[in-house]
């Protein structure tokens, strides 16, 4: 009977650390915004009962969006902690790197995850500033296609969404 429990409490600890989920630890020093598929469906309704065209584009992307997380901070324990995650999140999923380069005084790293259609369905990213202990990371979910992509998250205002420009 202690053998069954054992093999079952070490099976259902397997299964929880290989889902690929990002995990962060709530801290006061962390900032976050997260906004999920019902969001994005109210808001290309809404747009939509106006008819500008020039919302349609991206109007068409926030339908296809699952969710957009970011999680942002300016302390050292925050980057830590968001660093960490991400590290650990990388490991563990099935993302692949995207793009390194530097802007300014930042570091971006862009990872994706593409589907066997080679669409991307996920974009984690880590924009990091040693010298000011900015960092930021940024989530989003759905099927993403790259160039509509920036124009939704600088519409949106998300933190880190300045970054991804460079698809531009």
């Amino acid at each position: 009977m202690k053998f069954n429990i054992t093999i079952f409490l070490l099976l259902f600890n397997i299964s929880l650390f290989s889902q690929s989920e990002f995990k962060l630890v709530s801290l006061e020093d962390i900032s976050k915004v997260q906004i999920r598929s019902n969001v994005f469906d109210l808001m290309s309704k809404f747009q939509m009962n106006f008819g500008d065209k020039d919302w349609q584009p991206l109007i068409d992307q926030l339908k296809n969006l699952n969710s957009i997380e970011s999680y942002s901070t300016s302390t050292l324990l925050g980057s830590t902690a968001i660093e960490s995650s991400f590290n650990d999140y990388v490991l563990n999923s099935d993302l692949s790197q995207l793009a390194e380069f530097n802007e300014k005084d930042y570091l971006v790293n862009i990872y994706a995850l593409e589907n066997k259609d080679l669409e991307i369905e996920e974009i984690s990213m880590l924009v990091k500033n040693s010298n000011k202990l900015n960092t930021i990371y940024l989530q989003i979910r759905g099927e993403i296609d790259l160039l509509k992509i920036v124009e939704v998250v600088n519409k949106l205002d998300i933190p880190g969404g300045d970054f991804l420009k460079n698809f531009n």
